[in-house]
Protein backbone atom coordinates (compact mmCIF):
# COMPACT_ATOMS: atom_id res chain seq x y z
CA UNK A 1 0.00 0.00 0.00
CA UNK A 2 0.98 3.61 -0.76
CA UNK A 3 -0.11 6.87 0.86
CA UNK A 4 0.94 9.87 -0.85
CA UNK A 5 -0.03 13.37 0.34
CA UNK A 6 1.34 17.35 -0.06
CA UNK A 7 3.11 19.05 1.97
CA UNK A 8 3.29 22.74 2.55
CA UNK A 9 5.75 22.74 -1.18
CA UNK A 10 2.98 21.67 -3.49
CA UNK A 11 5.37 22.04 -6.56
CA UNK A 12 7.82 19.18 -4.92
CA UNK A 13 4.69 16.67 -5.57
CA UNK A 14 2.69 14.17 -2.97
CA UNK A 15 5.63 13.10 -0.30
CA UNK A 16 4.58 9.24 0.13
CA UNK A 17 4.58 6.55 2.92
CA UNK A 18 4.55 2.72 1.52
CA UNK A 19 3.88 -0.68 3.22
CA UNK A 20 5.10 -4.03 1.18
CA UNK A 21 7.36 -1.74 -1.44
CA UNK A 22 11.25 -1.70 -1.55
CA UNK A 23 12.81 1.45 -1.92
CA UNK A 24 13.50 0.79 -5.43
CA UNK A 25 9.69 -0.62 -6.31
CA UNK A 26 8.26 2.79 -4.81
CA UNK A 27 10.72 4.74 -7.21
CA UNK A 28 8.93 2.83 -9.61
CA UNK A 29 5.50 3.86 -8.49
CA UNK A 30 6.19 7.54 -8.92
CA UNK A 31 5.87 6.83 -13.00
CA UNK A 32 2.51 5.27 -11.72
CA UNK A 33 1.46 8.04 -9.52
CA UNK A 34 1.46 10.04 -12.38
CA UNK A 35 -1.13 7.80 -14.53
CA UNK A 36 -3.43 7.88 -11.40
CA UNK A 37 -3.26 11.47 -11.20
CA UNK A 38 -5.45 11.71 -14.00
CA UNK A 39 -8.03 9.11 -12.95
CA UNK A 40 -11.36 9.02 -11.66
CA UNK A 41 -11.51 9.69 -7.58
CA UNK A 42 -11.54 5.64 -7.27
CA UNK A 43 -9.93 3.58 -9.84
CA UNK A 44 -9.70 -0.12 -10.10
CA UNK A 45 -7.59 -1.64 -12.04
CA UNK A 46 -7.87 -5.60 -11.81
CA UNK A 47 -5.27 -6.30 -14.14
CA UNK A 48 -2.48 -3.24 -14.82
CA UNK A 49 -1.23 -5.21 -17.68
CA UNK A 50 -4.42 -5.35 -19.98
CA UNK A 51 -5.59 -1.67 -18.55
CA UNK A 52 -4.23 0.51 -21.74
CA UNK A 53 -3.71 3.42 -19.15
CA UNK A 54 -0.88 1.76 -17.94
CA UNK A 55 0.54 0.66 -21.11
CA UNK A 56 3.50 3.89 -21.24
CA UNK A 57 4.78 2.79 -17.62
CA UNK A 58 4.92 -0.77 -18.48
CA UNK A 59 8.52 -1.07 -17.37
CA UNK A 60 7.36 0.70 -13.61
CA UNK A 61 4.66 -1.52 -12.75
CA UNK A 62 6.96 -4.19 -14.54
CA UNK A 63 9.38 -3.43 -11.86
CA UNK A 64 6.97 -3.22 -9.24
CA UNK A 65 5.71 -6.71 -10.02
CA UNK A 66 1.89 -5.60 -9.64
CA UNK A 67 -0.93 -7.02 -11.11
CA UNK A 68 -4.20 -5.36 -9.57
CA UNK A 69 -4.39 -1.76 -8.52
CA UNK A 70 -7.36 0.23 -6.18
CA UNK A 71 -6.26 4.14 -5.68
CA UNK A 72 -8.44 6.29 -3.99
CA UNK A 73 -7.89 10.15 -4.58
CA UNK A 74 -7.41 12.44 -1.59
CA UNK A 75 -9.83 15.64 -1.77
CA UNK A 76 -9.80 18.56 0.32
CA UNK A 77 -12.75 20.94 0.98
CA UNK A 78 -12.19 22.99 -1.85
CA UNK A 79 -12.07 20.37 -4.34
CA UNK A 80 -8.51 20.22 -4.93
CA UNK A 81 -6.77 16.48 -5.08
CA UNK A 82 -3.93 16.62 -2.47
CA UNK A 83 -3.34 12.97 -1.84
CA UNK A 84 -4.09 9.52 -2.44
CA UNK A 85 -4.38 5.95 -1.21
CA UNK A 86 -3.52 3.19 -3.26
CA UNK A 87 -3.72 -0.53 -2.48
CA UNK A 88 -1.45 -3.14 -4.94
CA UNK A 89 -1.39 -6.82 -5.66
CA UNK A 90 1.03 -8.91 -6.94
CA UNK A 91 -2.02 -10.87 -9.04
CA UNK A 92 -5.07 -9.33 -10.62
CA UNK A 93 -8.16 -9.30 -8.79
CA UNK A 94 -11.80 -9.15 -9.56
CA UNK A 95 -12.16 -5.74 -8.12
CA UNK A 96 -13.18 -4.71 -4.09
CA UNK A 97 -16.58 -5.22 -2.24
CA UNK A 98 -18.31 -2.67 -1.08
CA UNK A 99 -17.22 -3.17 2.65
CA UNK A 100 -13.64 -3.28 1.54
CA UNK A 101 -14.58 -0.03 -0.85
CA UNK A 102 -16.22 1.48 2.40
CA UNK A 103 -12.87 0.58 4.50
CA UNK A 104 -11.00 2.15 2.27
CA UNK A 105 -12.92 5.56 2.25
CA UNK A 106 -12.81 5.24 6.06
CA UNK A 107 -9.00 5.10 6.15
CA UNK A 108 -8.68 7.79 3.86
CA UNK A 109 -11.15 9.91 6.08
CA UNK A 110 -8.76 9.58 9.17
CA UNK A 111 -6.15 10.50 6.78
CA UNK A 112 -7.51 13.88 6.04
CA UNK A 113 -8.49 14.00 9.87
CA UNK A 114 -4.90 13.79 10.80
CA UNK A 115 -4.00 16.85 8.29
CA UNK A 116 -6.58 19.13 9.06
CA UNK A 117 -4.93 18.49 12.86
CA UNK A 118 -1.52 19.22 11.72
CA UNK A 119 -2.73 22.28 10.07
CA UNK A 120 -4.99 24.14 12.49
CA UNK A 121 -1.43 22.99 14.82
CA UNK A 122 0.67 25.18 12.59
CA UNK A 123 -1.80 27.58 12.48
CA UNK A 124 -2.28 28.29 16.31
CA UNK A 125 2.05 28.02 16.41
CA UNK A 126 1.84 30.86 13.87
CA UNK A 127 -0.60 32.98 15.64
CA UNK A 128 1.50 32.41 19.11
CA UNK A 129 4.87 32.54 17.21
CA UNK A 130 3.07 36.28 16.09
CA UNK A 131 1.81 37.05 19.59
CA UNK A 132 5.35 36.61 21.24
CA UNK A 133 6.85 39.08 18.20
CA UNK A 134 4.37 41.47 18.65
CA UNK A 135 4.91 41.70 22.46
CA UNK A 136 9.15 41.69 22.12
CA UNK A 137 8.24 44.62 19.62
CA UNK A 138 5.98 46.30 22.46
CA UNK A 139 8.59 45.31 25.01
CA UNK A 140 11.64 47.25 23.30
CA UNK A 141 9.80 50.48 22.09
CA UNK A 142 8.69 50.50 26.24
CA UNK A 143 11.61 50.03 27.93
CA UNK A 144 13.82 52.82 25.53
CA UNK A 145 14.80 56.00 27.02
CA UNK A 146 13.28 57.87 24.19
CA UNK A 147 11.09 57.76 21.52
CA UNK A 148 13.87 58.20 19.19
CA UNK A 149 15.97 54.99 20.79
CA UNK A 150 12.17 53.17 20.61
CA UNK A 151 12.22 53.75 16.99
CA UNK A 152 15.86 52.77 16.54
CA UNK A 153 15.21 49.15 18.44
CA UNK A 154 12.18 48.50 16.89
CA UNK A 155 13.28 49.19 13.33
CA UNK A 156 16.63 47.07 13.96
CA UNK A 157 14.41 43.87 15.33
CA UNK A 158 12.24 44.27 12.22
CA UNK A 159 15.00 44.11 10.01
CA UNK A 160 16.55 41.22 11.77
CA UNK A 161 13.61 39.34 11.48
CA UNK A 162 12.46 39.38 7.68
CA UNK A 163 16.83 39.34 6.85
CA UNK A 164 16.56 42.84 5.46
CA UNK A 165 19.55 44.59 5.21
CA UNK A 166 18.23 48.50 4.97
CA UNK A 167 15.35 49.26 7.04
CA UNK A 168 13.50 53.22 7.33
CA UNK A 169 10.81 54.24 9.02
CA UNK A 170 8.85 57.72 7.03
CA UNK A 171 6.46 59.75 8.73
CA UNK A 172 4.19 61.93 7.02
CA UNK A 173 3.49 65.39 9.37
CA UNK A 174 1.29 67.26 6.89
CA UNK A 175 -0.51 66.22 4.38
CA UNK A 176 1.10 69.02 1.93
CA UNK A 177 4.43 68.15 2.93
CA UNK A 178 6.65 64.93 1.64
CA UNK A 179 7.43 62.74 4.14
CA UNK A 180 10.13 62.52 6.34
CA UNK A 181 12.27 59.69 7.50
CA UNK A 182 12.49 59.21 11.50
CA UNK A 183 14.24 56.00 11.61
CA UNK A 184 17.09 54.40 9.93
CA UNK A 185 18.79 50.68 10.27
CA UNK A 186 21.59 49.09 8.00
CA UNK A 187 22.63 46.10 8.98
CA UNK A 188 26.56 46.02 6.52
CA UNK A 189 27.01 49.33 9.03
CA UNK A 190 25.35 47.79 11.89
CA UNK A 191 24.18 51.41 12.55
CA UNK A 192 20.92 51.89 13.80
CA UNK A 193 19.40 55.92 13.93
CA UNK A 194 16.45 57.85 14.78
CA UNK A 195 15.99 61.37 14.44
CA UNK A 196 13.62 63.46 17.52
CA UNK A 197 12.17 65.58 14.89
CA UNK A 198 8.97 64.76 15.82
CA UNK A 199 7.84 68.09 17.68
CA UNK A 200 5.23 68.85 15.00
CA UNK A 201 2.67 66.53 16.20
CA UNK A 202 2.32 67.86 19.58
CA UNK A 203 1.09 71.14 18.46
Amino acid sequence: AVIGLLGARKSLGPGCAAFGLSRDQLAAFKEVEAVLASCPKLTIVPDVAEDDRFHQVTAAHDRLGIRFLANMQLISPGGQQIGYICLLDRGARSGLTEAEIASLGHVASLVMADRRRAQRHLHLMHVADRALRVDEMLRLVSSAASCAEGLTKLLEALCHFHGAVVGQIWQLVHSDEPLVQVSHYHQDQQIGTAYQAMESLVD
